[in-house]
C-alpha cells in the first residue's frame, strides 16, 4: 500500500509541479514583454520550465508520502489526503493562471502579442521622383524602430513608376510592443535615411482604411556623429498605413 501511495503521490506531485512551473513562468512573462515573437516564450514554458517543475514535483511527491508513512504509519493516509487537496489547489491555481495570463498581458503588459501573434502595420511608401530602386531588392530596407525594439519590415511589392516617376513600396511589419514611440525608417543605398513618425497610440485600433499620406519627417545623411534633421521641403517621400489585428481584415 505504501508504494502505491508513493506512486500516486509522485504522479500528483509531477502534475502539480508542471502546472506550478508553467503558471509561474507564463505569469512572469505576462508581466514583462509577453511570450516573445511566434510564441517562443510559451514554448519554453511548456517544454522546458514545465517539465523541470514536473521532475521536481515527481521526486518531492514520492518523498513526502514515504516520509509520512514511515513517521506516522497508517495515519499517513489521512495526511496523504491533505497532500492531495493541496496538490489539487496548486493544479487549479496553475490552470487559472495559464488561462488568465493572456488576458492580464493584453490589458496591462507591454506586449501587444501575448500569445505570439500581434497586430500588423501595413504601409505604402511613395518614393520621391529622384529616388532609385536598387537592382537587388534586399538592398532596400524598411524597418520599424521604437524605444523597445527594432523590427525589419517585409516588402510585399514595388509598384511601377507613375506619371511623375514615383514608385510605391508596399510593406508590412508586426507591432509587438505597446509603445507610442514608433518610427518607420527607409534606407535606399546612396540616399539619406528617411524617417517617418507613426502617430499611433500604444495599443492601436483596427484600421480598415489607409491613413492619409504623410510626408517624411526626418533625414539622416549618415555623417559621423550627426543627428537626423528635419526633411528638406523638396523631399516628397510619403507614407500611409493601416493597422490590422489578427482575425480581422
Amino acid at each position: 500500500m505504501t508504494w502505491l501511495l508513493a506512486l500516486l503521490g509522485a504522479l500528483v506531485g509531477a502534475a502539480a509541479g508542471y502546472a506550478g512551473a508553467l503558471a509561474l513562468s507564463l505569469g512572469l512573462m505576462a508581466m514583462g514583454s509577453g511570450y516573445g515573437p511566434n510564441g517562443g516564450g510559451a514554448m519554453a514554458a511548456a517544454f522546458i520550465f514545465g517539465p523541470a517543475g514536473a521532475l521536481v514535483g515527481l521526486v518531492l511527491g514520492a518523498w513526502i508520502v514515504l516520509r509520512w508513512r514511515r513517521r506516522r504509519g497508517k495515519a499517513g493516509g489521512a495526511s496523504f489526503l491533505k497532500a492531495l487537496a493541496v496538490a489539487g489547489g496548486v493544479l487549479a491555481f496553475g490552470y487559472a493562471a495559464v488561462s488568465l495570463a493572456p488576458v492580464f498581458q493584453a490589458q496591462f503588459g507591454s506586449s501587444l502579442a501575448p500569445t505570439g501573434i500581434g497586430p500588423r502595420l501595413f504601409m505604402d511608401i511613395r518614393l520621391d521622383p529622384r529616388s532609385t530602386i536598387p537592382e537587388r531588392q534586399r538592398d532596400l530596407r524598411i524597418d520599424l524602430s521604437s524605444d523597445m525594439d527594432h523590427r525589419p519590415a517585409r516588402i510585399d511589392e514595388i509598384g511601377p513608376p507613375d506619371a511623375e516617376g514615383r514608385r510605391v513600396v508596399a510593406a508590412q511589419v508586426e507591432l509587438f510592443h505597446r509603445t507610442a514611440r514608433r518610427l518607420v525608417v527607409v534606407r535606399i543605398p546612396g540616399e539619406p535615411v528617411r524617417i517617418f513618425r507613426v502617430p499611433l497610440p500604444g495599443r492601436p485600433p483596427q484600421m480598415d482604411e489607409m491613413s492619409a499620406w504623410q510626408r517624411v519627417d526626418l533625414v539622416d545623411a549618415g555623417a559621423p556623429g550627426g543627428q537626423p534633421v528635419a526633411a528638406p521641403a523638396d523631399d516628397r517621400t510619403e507614407i500611409r498605413y493601416r493597422v490590422s489585428w489578427p482575425g480581422q481584415r
